[in-house]
């Protein structure tokens, strides 16, 4: 993207990656394998974000061009440039996995698994001015660490020998631990104090501005987390065409943390951007899971199938500040769980020339847990429950030599079932003549559920030419409907909708070593939103409107027309 300002570009990313695997049978019935992965990227780490004209009155508009400085004729998102405060942003991104995988046929085709893995990750990101405006505001220092492991033991049974062949398992034990941690600290720029405390208390300027502007403000969270599974699964032959599996699971999670929030600049402490806090946590839960399925094998090109399943994501820690501190229990969201329920088919046509798979599902989820921007931060909480069912289908169909169609549409109609205390809208007071701060969306749509999602693909593939060389040629269509995107079904905050056009041209060796591709993606360069939040300080900028609950959203732009070139070598 363009700074219209000083000319300069951003959105660069550099990334180094490799990865080596060796594979070793250590004797006839023990076998082993190790990954080693690295990767390494950096840039600016920026991602384009602009005001969305369309969520402002024109009123709206000429308050926020006064006190941005950004001249109205620029305020004309979504699109691709944008006058913004850039103090030289930079992304360094470390990442290393290792992983082994030890297989041992023990006897009678019974067989031990041994899986371990170690993954290290270090991220640290310097933005540009975090109020997205060319004046000297707030810049942000972020990083993060995570060092992680995971170790799983598994008893795979032999195939097609117990009872006649009829049964067959997998039971394991599983244990992930990982050390996390994050730090933000932000640096107050030259005109925050008079750009906050000119419109609140002019007497304050000065003494802000006197107060420490370098890590104003620091706040640093660390947890340890354990979980612990035991698991079973089996399948269970009825007849030669109906097949029952039968599976449990017992997961067990502990975590603790610490928040602490230090702020030297009290001028921007509590009430404004972050206020002081330390904060202990501890988390614990189990829960078991359970899985049913029923498929029939109708024909060798046809089964179809119906499942059971429960499901539970574990409970945590909220690591972000706040203009309020937060208690141990406000910051803890609750694990959510979910049952589903599935009706499938799988299956094959006209020799093979048609593959179509089908589902029809519907999913229900307790203690959801939702995740959304408040203005100053991103906080997560149980916001009710959800029902969510839909229908889905795929396929390919290949109606001559060289020619394939690929095609998929999928419906979905996801509701909150109980969200009785979901926010309000953006400027929302609770005051006489303003909308309520907490609304009832029981029964209202839930964020980032699009009706449609519909995808279409041709593709065609060369007979070997030139000794052996082979081509491809691809299209490609995407759309989604459109969908809230803000936690409070705030009608400005509705984004997709767009569909998508894309290309790739392929040229393969004839002993396939090679490969070279040039590929094209939002072909016609269509501008859009993925995600809308209400503008940083918007209170500040003067486009709230208590009365309605509506302010200005700004929104991250999906990429712009892209084209790019990749070429590959197996060795």
């Amino acid at each position: 993207m363009k700074d219209t300002a000083t000319g300069q570009t951003y959105g660069r990313s550099d990334t180094l990656a490799g990865r080596f695997s060796l594979r070793a049978r250590v004797t006839d019935n023990l076998e082993w394998t190790g990954h080693v992965d690295y990767a390494l990227t950096r840039g600016d780490g920026i991602n384009l974000t602009q005001p969305d004209v369309a969520t402002a009155t024109p009123a709206q508009l000429a308050a926020f061009s006064a006190r941005s400085t950004i001249p109205r004729s620029q305020l004309n998102g979504p699109s691709f440039d944008t006058i913004q405060r850039f103090d030289n942003p930079r992304l360094s991104d470390h990442q290393t996995g290792v992983t082994s995988d030890l297989k041992w046929d023990v006897a009678d085709g019974y067989e031990l698994r041994l899986i371990d893995g170690f993954h290290w990750w270090r991220s640290a990101q310097t933005d540009g001015d975090v109020v997205f405006t060319p004046l000297d505001l707030l810049n942000r220092h972020g990083s993060f660490a995570s060092d992680s492991q995971s170790h799983e033991l598994q008893l795979i049974s032999p195939k097609d020998k117990l009872l006649g062949g009829k049964l067959q398992y997998v039971a394991g034990l599983y244990y992930f631990g990982e050390s996390y941690g994050t730090t933000e600290v932000f640096d107050v720029g030259s005109q925050l104090c008079s750009f906050v405390y000119g419109v609140l208390r002019p007497p304050f300027i000065g003494p802000c501005q006197a107060a420490p502007a370098l890590g104003a403000t620091d706040g640093v969270f660390h947890q340890d987390a354990a979980s612990y599974a035991a698991y079973a699964q089996a399948d269970y032959k009825l007849t030669d065409a109906l097949t029952l599996t039968l599976g449990g699971r017992y997961t067990h999670d502990h975590k603790t943390g610490t928040f602490n929030q230090t702020v030297t600049n009290p001028f921007v402490g509590a009430g404004v951007l972050r206020a002081p806090e330390h904060t202990a946590l501890s988390f614990s839960d189990s829960r078991p899971n359970w899985r049913a399925n029923l498929s029939w094998q109708i024909n060798p090109d046809v089964m179809t199938f119906v499942s059971y399943s429960t499901g539970y994501k574990s409970g945590g820690f909220n690591n972000g500040g706040g203009a309020t501190a937060l208690t141990s229990a406000s910051r803890t969201f609750l694990s959510e769980t979910s049952d589903d329920v599935e009706l499938g088919l799988k299956s094959t046509f006209f020799e093979h020339r048609l593959l179509l798979d089908a589902d029809l599902y519907q999913t229900n989820l307790n203690n959801f847990q939702d995740r959304s921007f408040n203005g100053l931060a991103f906080i997560v909480r149980n916001a009710g429950n959800v029902r969510a069912r839909g229908a889905e289908v795929e396929g390919v169909l290949r109606p001559i030599e060289h020619v394939s169609v690929d095609f998929g549409a999928a419906y979905l109609d996801s509701i909150f079932t109980a969200n009785h205390d979901a926010p309000g809208l953006p400027a929302c007071t609770g005051a006489a003549g303003s909308c309520p701060t907490v609304q009832d969306l029981t029964g209202h749509t839930t964020t980032f559920a699009p009706k449609w999602t519909t995808n279409l693909g041709l593709e065609y593939d060369t007979a070997p030419f030139e000794g052996g060389w082979t081509a491809q040629l691809r299209g490609s269509l995407n759309y989604s409907s459109k969908f809230f995107t803000t936690n409070d079904d705030n009608p400005q905050s509705i984004a997709g909708g767009q569909t998508l056009l894309g290309a790739r041209a392929t040229v393969v060796s004839p002993d396939s070593r090679w490969s070279f591709s040039l590929y094209g993606d939002n072909l016609t360069n269509q501008h859009y939103f993925t995600i809308k939040l209400p503008q940083t300080l918007d209170s500040l900028f003067g486009v709230r409107v208590p009365a309605t609950g509506a302010t200005l959203l700004r929104g991250f732009m999906g990429a712009p027309i892209t084209f790019g070139g990749r070429v590959s070598a197996k060795f």
